[in-house]
C-alpha cells in the first residue's frame, strides 16, 4: 500500500486542508495542492473528496472522512482515508490512512501524525503509527514511528542517523 512521508503529497494535503479549515470552515476548496485536478472540502458532510489531483508525479484519488474540534487555540482535524489511491503511473494503490492534524491558530504551526494499518507477506496485520519525519531527500529522513506486531506487541523505532534512498 502507499506510503506517507515528509512533504509527500498526503502530508501537503492534509496540512493545507488543516490550514483552510482553521481559516475559513466555509471553504470548498483547497488550493494550491494539485497541478491539476481538484479538491472539494465540505465541511457539513464532512468529506474531503480528492479527483485526479496530479503533484510530484502522483495521481490522487478518492475521499476522506473529516472531523473537527476546538480546544482554546487548537483546532484538531482529523481524516480517515479509507477509500482513497495514490498511483505514481504503475497503477492505483490503496491508501488506508488516518491522519490527524493539530493546527495551533495563534502560533499558526501545524502539526500531524498518521497511522495506517496493512497486511504482511506472512498474512498478519501491521499497524505503524508515524509520529515524526524530519529531514530531505538529499541528507535523508530521521523518523519515529511505533509499529505493532501482532505477537511481539508495539515496538518503537527511532532512527539514530537519516534514512536514505538511493535508487
Amino acid at each position: 500500500s502507499a506510503q506517507v512521508a515528509n512533504d509527500s503529497p498526503v502530508q501537503t494535503l492534509t496540512v493545507a486542508a488543516a490550514q483552510q479549515i482553521a481559516q475559513d470552515p466555509t471553504a470548498a476548496e483547497i488550493p494550491n495542492v494539485c497541478d491539476s485536478g481538484s479538491i472539494d472540502l465540505n465541511i457539513q458532510e464532512k468529506l474531503l473528496t480528492v479527483t485526479n489531483c496530479v503533484t510530484d508525479g502522483l495521481t490522487l484519488n478518492g475521499t476522506a472522512i473529516i472531523t473537527t474540534s476546538q480546544s482554546g487555540d487548537v483546532i484538531t482535524t482529523t481524516y480517515d482515508f479509507n477509500d482513497f489511491t495514490v498511483d505514481d503511473g504503475s497503477g492505483p494503490q490503496p491508501l488506508n490512512l488516518i491522519a490527524i492534524c493539530e493546527n495551533n491558530t495563534s502560533t499558526t504551526t501545524v502539526n500531524c501524525s498518521y497511522r495506517t494499518e496493512s497486511t504482511g507477506a506472512d498474512g498478519r496485520t501491521y499497524i505503524a503509527a508515524v509520529s515524526s519525519i524530519s529531514g530531505d531527500d538529499t541528507a535523508g529522513y530521521f523518523v519515529t514511528a511505533t509499529v505493532n506486531d501482532p505477537d511481539f506487541g508495539n515496538i518503537n523505532v527511532t532512527t539514530i542517523s537519516p534514512v536514505t534512498f538511493n535508487c
